[in-house]
This record gives C-alpha cells, sequence and structure tokens, in this order.
C-alpha cells in the first residue's frame, strides 16, 4: 500500500529551505519515501538514483541531516532530522508532523461535511426558503467548526493512568500507574512517583495500545543491549525511546527472546522496585 505523507507549507520558512537545490530535493524524497514508523530504508545510492542527485550530493545531505542545527525551530535532537537506523535512516520528528496531519485531517472532514450539508439543503419551500436555509445552515456551520476546533485543542485521555483520566496538563496528572507506563519507566530507573515530561506523554500516547508481551520483548531486549554496552541512539533516554518504540520493536523480534527479563510481575510490585 503506497505511503503518503502530507507536505506543510512550514517547510519555506524553516532551516531546511536554506539548503540547495539538492539537499532539499534528498530531503523531500526521503518525507516521500517514509513508512509509518518515519523510517527510511535505503542505501545512499539507492536514495539518490530516487531523488535523481549524484551519490555525493546525497552523501552530502545525509551528513547535514545527522549534524546539530542550532537554527532549527524543534530543539529535540540537537535539531537533528534523521538517525541511523538499520538498513536506513529514522526521521526524528515524523511522529510530532504525523500528529499534525491527522488534526489537519480532521478539519478537511468537518469542512466538507459542511459542504455536504449545504449541498442537501439547497432546495427548499419557497415560503421559507431564505429565513430556513440561512439558519440551519449557519448552525451546522457553527457546530462543525466548534467540533473542528475541540478536536484539535483537546487532549486524548491521558494513557499513564490505564484508563480514561485528564489531559497531561499538570505535572501531578503525569505520574504513571498503568504496569506498562510503570514496566518503561522502570526501563530508564524512573522513580513510581516521577512525572513524565508533556512530550513523553504525547510520545507515549502515539505508540497506541501495546501489546504486553511485546512491550516486554522489548524491554528485555533493551536491558539486554545495554548490559553489552551497546545503549544505541534510540535506547539513550526515554522520550527517544518512546519516539521509536516501533523500531525497537522489530529489532527485538529480530534478535530473539534470548534475554532475561527483570519484571518483577504487578503494577503494585512494580511501583515498590521503582520507589
Amino acid at each position: 500500500m503506497p505511503n503518503y505523507t502530507k507536505l506543510f507549507n512550514s517547510i519555506v520558512t524553516s532551516t531546511i529551505w536554506t539548503e540547495d537545490d539538492k539537499t532539499r530535493i534528498v530531503w523531500i524524497t526521503m518525507l516521500a519515501l517514509a513508512d509509518q514508523n518515519g523510517e527510511v530504508h535505503a542505501s545512499i545510492p539507492g536514495l539518490a538514483r530516487l531523488a535523481g542527485v549524484q551519490t555525493e550530493d546525497a552523501e552530502t545531505a545525509i551528513r547535514k541531516f545527522l549534524d546539530p542545527d542550532p537554527y532549527s525551530r524543534t530543539p529535540d535532537n540537537e535539531g537533528r532530522r534523521i538517525s541511523k537506523i538499520d538498513g536506513g535512516w529514522e526521521l526524528l520528528n515524523h511522529a510530532k508532523y504525523r500528529r499534525m496531519a491527522s488534526i489537519a485531517d480532521k478539519k478537511d472532514a468537518t469542512a466538507k461535511r459542511q459542504k455536504r450539508f449545504r449541498d442537501r439543503n439547497a432546495t427548499v419551500t419557497p415560503s421559507n426558503a431564505p429565513v430556513t436555509q440561512e439558519t440551519d445552515i449557519a448552525e451546522a456551520e457553527a457546530e462543525a467548526e466548534a467540533e473542528a476546533e475541540a478536536e484539535a485543542d483537546k487532549e486524548p485521555p491521558n494513557p499513564l493512568k490505564g484508563g480514561l483520566g485528564e489531559s497531561p496538563r499538570k505535572k501531578s496528572d503525569n505520574i504513571p500507574t498503568s504496569p506498562q507506563a510503570l514496566r518503561i519507566a522502570q526501563l530508564y530507573k524512573r522513580k513510581a512517583t516521577t512525572a513524565w515530561s508533556v512530550k513523553e506523554v504525547r510520545s507515549y500516547k502515539a505508540i497506541g495500545k501495546i501489546d504486553p508481551e511485546d512491550l516486554e520483548l522489548v524491554c528485555r531486549y533493551t536491558e539486554a543491549e545495554r548490559g553489552k554496552g551497546r545503549e544505541g541512539r534510540n535506547r539513550r533516554d526515554l522520550l527517544t525511546f518512546l519516539n521509536n518504540f516501533n523500531g525497537e520493536l522489530d529489532r527485538a523480534r529480530a534478535a530473539g527472546d534470548t534475554t532475561k527479563s527483570n519484571f518483577k510481575g504487578t503494577a503494585e510490585n512494580l511501583q515498590l522496585n521503582i520507589v
């Protein structure tokens, strides 16, 4: 199934737009090639061929994307745009822009609903046409606009609580209590009483529901790699781990379940072990 990447107009005011034409072409090519996890699987010669540039130009562009950018509007990862993974690269801000695209798509769907409503009510009886049609359309537009704004502004329930809860706006709301959130916190030696940052909560939400066996597999894999002195860029801190969770899960599956777990069991036991 073909991938689809929404191109935001903010790209023309970003530092990427100050680069040379070939670097910009390579970046847009990578955006088009990225899968749902923001990963681009290609070699530099293959990427150069798809972008229509020389291999040397692709190498130069990749080096720029890997380097810190002090002028980037996104301070995460020191402004770096990509990181290396097995078989290619990962777009570090992919999850952020995917969420933004989702909100934009919802607004677009609302606009289409407004148009369908206007089309359905275009023909009315002559006696009350001006009042009824204009009033109904105005009410429908107001309702649709309010729905779009609510969808764009609202925060989903806090997943750290393991169920419905308040949005993660207060520090106290971001303290994990669900077993899977506590398991991840334990992986980074976080106390059960330590609140997660808003960015960490949002990245956690972007992962969605995690199968308990998958979570334990990727945690054991991370612990094993750390024990071998292979911390890895994608596992160096909680936020980066969450942003790269699906890629880490794929690596854990490929490596096989050969590591020993330190997980102690229930959420109650886990809280005692962390504190």
